[in-house]
């Protein structure tokens, strides 16, 4: 095994001896280049699964819909005004059989 001293110094002739990193800045109107892509409005078709989301979103937006309309609409044998399709009794006294108004 090897002492930490020995080690350390090792590591760090190491590291001295690495070239200098080479210039990291972006080129000359790279910045610009960059903004006019994003800006030019031009899109690509997109990823597979992109193209999918989008056509189950709108699937989903028109099954909510038709699901709201069909909601909504009463049909025509509900609409009338007899007051015995909904029963306002307890549910105790239909269960026990005995009339509420007792």
């Amino acid at each position: 095994m090897t002492p930490p001293d020995k080690l350390w110094r090792n590591l760090t002739a190491a590291a001295r001896r690495a070239p200098a990193p080479a210039d990291e800045t972006a080129p000359y109107g790279f910045a610009a280049r960059v903004t006019a892509r994003a800006l030019s409005g031009r899109r690509s078709g997109g990823s597979l699964v992109e193209q999918f989301a989008l056509r189950a979103l709108g699937f989903a937006g028109l099954a909510a819909a038709l699901a709201v309309v069909t909601h909504f609409s009463v049909p025509a044998s509900a609409q009338s005004d007899d007051a015995s399709l909904f029963s306002w009794e307890d549910p105790a006294a239909i269960v026990l059989g005995v009339s509420a108004d007792e």
